[in-house]
């Protein structure tokens, strides 16, 4: 030995960056499971609300639903009413994001200006950001039912409203 220590270092190249969702990662996870006949179409346009409410727009009167507690409390008024505990409503309404659910709000997150539409035989979901979360939809009754869920984290999703 000639008292010399030679250690190896190994450089790592930092991180890359986890990929923004794209639309066909939406489409590729929502139609994961499904037959050909009944896979979705995936589209996006312009969000309402963030014509009506994003930085550019001047408001007449601000959302108070584009808070989470806000929206949360209005949904469970409607569904189970005022008496029922808030944690209550959120352990008995709370469900999983579906992987194409959560894909959806990470696309919505980043690119709040745009609302994006699953179609298929069967379903006709919108989703959009609104203020504090993002929005899982079902408007039409004859398209799913009217159904809405809400996500700040993209891992669950509570269900504020059933018509």
């Amino acid at each position: 030995m000639n008292g010399n220590l030679e250690l190896a270092i190994t450089v790592q190249a930092p991180p890359t960056p986890t990929a923004v969702t794209s639309l066909d990662g939406i489409r590729r996870a929502a139609n994961a499971l499904l037959r050909w006949e009944n896979h979705y179409i995936v589209s996006t346009r312009e969000s309402w609300w963030w014509k009506r409410y994003g930085p550019a727009a001047t408001p007449k009167e601000p959302d108070d639903y584009a808070d989470w507690n806000k929206s949360i409390e209005g949904g469970k008024g409607y569904l189970v009413g005022e008496s029922v505990p808030t944690e209550t409503f959120l352990k008995t309404h709370r469900s999983s994001c579906k992987p194409w659910q959560q894909e959806v709000f990470e696309y919505c997150k980043v690119r709040p200006q745009e609302a994006v539409n699953l179609r298929n035989q069967r379903f006709d979901y919108d989703c959009y950001w609104r203020g504090e979360y993002c929005v899982i939809s079902l408007p039409h009754h004859d398209a799913g039912g009217e159904r809405t869920w809400i996500t700040r984290d993209g891992k669950s999703k509570i269900l504020v409203n059933v018509d």
